[in-house]
Parts: C-alpha cells; sequence; structure tokens
C-alpha cells in the first residue's frame, strides 16, 4: 500500500504494474499446468518398468499361525492360472534412532520404520531377476553413474550392480568408500532416508546396530500406502533383530507376479480373489479358525489412484493461482483509468483538432494492449522455461498442454481487451470545452 502510494502517480510505474501482471498472472497459472501435465505424464509411464515385475502386493494383518493349512507361495498361484510367482517377505517395525549432531532430513531424533528381512532368493529365482527393482541414488561414486532418463538396459544395469553390493553385505565407511570394517548397508525405499544417511536401528532387548544407507529404491510396491519409511536389510543383521523378527519364519507381505497385460489385464479381478482366498466363507483359513486379514493391491491402479489425487490437489491450488486473473483485471483497469483521468487535457486536445471517438478508443486501446501483448508473451515464455528447468531437474520428458496454455492466455486475452476498452470508450466521452479546463 504505501508503495502504491507513493509510486502509483507515476506513468511508467502504472505501466510497468500493467506489464507485470499480466507476465505473472500468465506465468503462475501456466507453469502450474505445465508441471501438472508433465508430472502426471512421466509417473504414469515409468510405473509398470519401475514395478520390476510386481503387478500385485499383498499384505496381511498377522501371519498364517498354522502352516499345514496354507503354503501361500505354493497354494496362491492355483487362486488363477494366470499367477507366475509368488514370494514371501519377512517384515517388522523397529525403531530408527539419529545422532542429534547428525544432519539428516529425517521427521525426528526417534522414529518408526519398517523393516524387510531380504535374502539373495527374495528378487531373484537363481541368477535371474523375478522382481528386478530399479534403484534411485546411491552411495558415494556410485552415484556418479545414476541416470534416470538414461535407456532400461542401462538402468538395470546399474540397478544389478547396487543389488550386488547389497546381496554381497559389502561395507560402507563414513566416507561412503568400501570398508570391511565399515558399516553394514541397508536400503531405503524413503527420500528422507538418503544414500550415505548414517542411524541405529534398534532391537528389543538388543543393542542397536548402526548401519548407513547404500542406496534408494525407486519405486517399492509396499511403500505406496505405507505409513512408515520401509528399510531391507540382509541376514547378517538378523542376530540384533531376532525379537524384532518373532514371526520368523512366517510371512505378512507378498509379492504376486502375473503374465497379464500391466495397465489393461485382469489384475485388478485377480487381486479380489486373493482377497477371498485369504478372507472368503470358503477359505481353508476361516474354516479352521485362523483368521487373517488380507488385503491385495493393484500396483497399476495404486498408483494411479495416487497420481490422481496429486493431480487433483495441483487443480486445487490452481484454482487459488487463478484468482490472479480476477485481482489482473481489476489491476488493469484501474491503472488503465487512472492513465485516462491523468490525459483529459491531452484527449481533448485530440478532440479539439478533429480526432474522430473511434480514433481516441484506438489509441489509448492500443497502448494498453500493446503492454499488456508484452506482458502475456513474456508471461508465456517465463512459464514455458521454468517447466523445462523442472523437467531437466527430474529427468522427466516436458509435456505442454496446449489446450490449458490456449485456455489460459485467451481468457488473458480477453482480460486485456476489456481493460484497454473500456478506459479507451470512456476517454471518448470527454468534451474538449471539459478537458482543456481539467488541470492534473
Amino acid at each position: 500500500s504505501l508503495i502504491s502510494a507513493k509510486y502509483m502517480t507515476s506513468k511508467t510505474m502504472r505501466s510497468t504494474l500493467t506489464f507485470g501482471i499480466f507476465t505473472l498472472v500468465l506465468t503462475m497459472n501456466i507453469f502450474a499446468s505445465i508441471y501438472q501435465a508433465t508430472f502426471s505424464y512421466n509417473t504414469l509411464e515409468s510405473v509398470e518398468f519401475l514395478s520390476g515385475g510386481a503387478s500385485i502386493y499383498v499384505e496381511l494383518d498377522t501371519p498364517i499361525q498354522n502352516d499345514s493349512l496354507i503354503d501361500v507361495e505354493r497354494d496362491l498361484p492355483k487362486v488363477d492360472p494366470s499367477i507366475e510367482y509368488v514370494k514371501g517377505i519377512n517384515t517388522t517395525i523397529s525403531l530408527l534412532q539419529v545422532d542429534p549432531s547428525a544432519k539428516l532430513t529425517i521427521p525426528s531424533e526417534i522414529f518408526a520404520a519398517q523393516i524387510q528381512l531380504i535374502y539373495n532368493e527374495t528378487f531373484k529365482n537363481g541368477s535371474e531377476y523375478v522382481f528386478d527393482f530399479m534403484i534411485d541414488q546411491s552411495i558415494g561414486k556410485f552415484n556418479e553413474e545414476y541416470k534416470p532418463s538414461a535407456s532400461e538396459e542401462y538402468q538395470r544395469r546399474y540397478s544389478h550392480k547396487i543389488w550386488d553390493l547389497f546381496y554381497n553385505r559389502t561395507r560402507f565407511n563414513k566416507e561412503g568408500e568400501k570398508d570391511p570394517n565399515g558399516l553394514p548397508t541397508v536400503i531405503s525405499s524413503n527420500p528422507i532416508l538418503k544414500p550415505g544417511d548414517i542411524f541405529n536401528i534398534t532391537g528389543l532387548f538388543k543393542p542397536p546396530i548402526e548401519v548407513i544407507v547404500l542406496a534408494n529404491i525407486r519405486q517399492y510396491p509396499f511403500s505406496i500406502n505405507s505409513g512408515f519409511p520401509i528399510l531391507l536389510v540382509t541376514p547378517d543383521l538378523l542376530p540384533f533383530l531376532s525379537y524384532n523378527f518373532a514371526i520368523l519364519p512366517k510371512y505378512t507381505n507378498f509379492l504376486v507376479k502375473t503374465s497379464e497385460d500391466f495397465r489393461n489385464g485382469r489384475n485388478s479381478e485377480i487381486a479380489n480373489k486373493i482377497e477371498t482366498f485369504f478372507n472368503g466363507n470358503e477359505s481353508i483359513l476361516i474354516k479352521n479358525n485362523d483368521f487373517v486379514a488380507a488385503s491385495a493391491y493393484n500396483v497399476w491402479e495404486e498408483m494411479l489412484e495416487q497420481v490422481d489425487f496429486q493431480v487433483r490437489t495441483f487443480d486445487f491450488m490452481q484454482i487459488f493461482v487463478s484468482f490472479g486473473l480476477i485481482v489482473g483485471a481489476i489491476g488493469m483497469i484501474i491503472i488503465a483509468i487512472r492513465n485516462v483521468s491523468e490525459r483529459k487535457r491531452e484527449i481533448g486536445m485530440m478532440r479539439a483538432i478533429g480526432y474522430k471517438k473511434s480514433q481516441i478508443i484506438l489509441s489509448i486501446s492500443l497502448e494498453l494492449f500493446i503492454l499488456a501483448g508484452l506482458g502475456l508473451f513474456m508471461g508465456l515464455i517465463n512459464s514455458i522455461v521454468l517447466g523445462a528447468t523442472f523437467a531437466r531437474l527430474y529427468d522427466w520428458y516436458l509435456i505442454i498442454p496446449i489446450g490449458r496454455v490456449l485456455l489460459y492466455t485467451g481468457v488473458m486475452i480477453g482480460i486485456a481487451f476489456l481493460a484497454s476498452i473500456i478506459p479507451g470508450i470512456r476517454s471518448s466521452r470527454i468534451t474538449p470545452a471539459e478537458a482543456l479546463r481539467y488541470v492534473g
């Protein structure tokens, strides 16, 4: 308010504000649209590749007590002929403790995490990866090889190299270098725990074990709906967590690979069959009073829901950004009317020497429309440059939603037209006698 009161009397300042309003409002609206479209496209396009072959994942609230009733890895493929492979994972909840002096992006010094015990054969069948999860950033010099926009084959080679370090129990020191006397490694599914971060995993009635994060996994099915960070650990940490893993050797989490098309196949139907297998009235578990609550999820649909939620969030935020259109329109009209009021003598002289009303309207409107047009052009360029910068930052393909860009540009052109034509019409009604008496 103070700045406006001091400088709004300056015609140069008003012209600058006119230009700035259009540049800023259009930049905000189009950039929000570009970011939303780019995020949605790149996330969904990579889901199948990053799923690592896991079409469905299953979570049990408690382990099956009577192993003689059901062997999930053996019996689940009988539920549907499309189920090719099932693998169980031991899971527990533990506490992570961080040195207060460590500069880590974590919620607090002590917080809970889900620990999953990964054996060499958990994701592999012999030497072949059945569940081929891709690695994101990794520790030390290995991260130099991380290229998320490279070919799928390159990303597999990079990921397998990191997985081999993990499976071979390779230890690293605090500087991120291989060291036989270093710390055991874990893989994190959550970006708040980054490669090189060091913390303690606490066991019940056991001394804590200090570990270092080897890498982040790019998309891990169990982390989609998990409220906890998930850490993958190797069996050499089991002695420190044995009381936590009291459910061993029983599983509560399962990965399921099917032969169905990842996006358009019958995976949702199969997931329903799996839930019926555990929870249905005809389930052998129900009949023997060994009840477990099982939830089976189609990875593609779960990711669709996540992206859809974020898109709706972007849309909601963009509603507030779009209020800038209204503010911009009002600001433009006020600035334009102020310009006309201060130019009454000039307009009166133009009328006195023979300018027609239509020429006055054109003269006033054209001046404002050119300023607005320059603002629109700069706003369009700014939003595309910002979108390209973010796409480059995340190694995404840049997607420009032409429909929305044309919509917002059209709305701003309409506002520019109204903001310029209204003062033009008002100025054309000024009589020479009235204008020449004006002292401004």
